[in-house]
């Protein structure tokens, strides 16, 4: 479990939120594409930072919130990053982001931590 000044902390941290809208045409979505993938390294290079040596994180870009609570509403957009501690293979919270990835829209915000333990 987090302490809850970590558990502030990430929030504070990752509490982002990126929109991009264009015409539809496939240099737009090669940026959106581009976008994506900068705004996530940077979302690991903050959590590399900002978390303790024994907690690790994943991206589950496989898994979407549905995968941990089919009952959360508007669960399939969404971006998830597991926390473990460093001897762990079960997270014991995720970090979950709306994400929205069309032909000519980009969105990603921070939505919620959920703790497991």
């Amino acid at each position: 479990m987090l302490s809850s000044n970590l558990l502030d902390e990430i929030k504070r941290v990752v509490g982002i939120r990126v929109s991009l809208e264009g015409p539809s045409h496939w240099i737009v979505r090669g940026l959106i594409e581009d976008i994506d993938d900068y705004v996530v390294g940077c979302i690991t290079m903050l959590l590399d930072e900002y978390l303790p040596d024994d907690i690790e994180y994943d991206v589950l870009e496989d898994k979407t919130l549905c995968d941990i609570d089919s009952s959360a509403k508007d669960c399939r957009d969404t971006l998830l990053i597991a926390l473990y501690y460093r001897d762990d293979e079960k997270p014991f919270t995720y970090i979950v982001f709306n994400r929205r990835l069309g032909d000519n829209t980009y969105s990603l915000e921070f939505r919620e931590v959920i703790q497991t333990s």
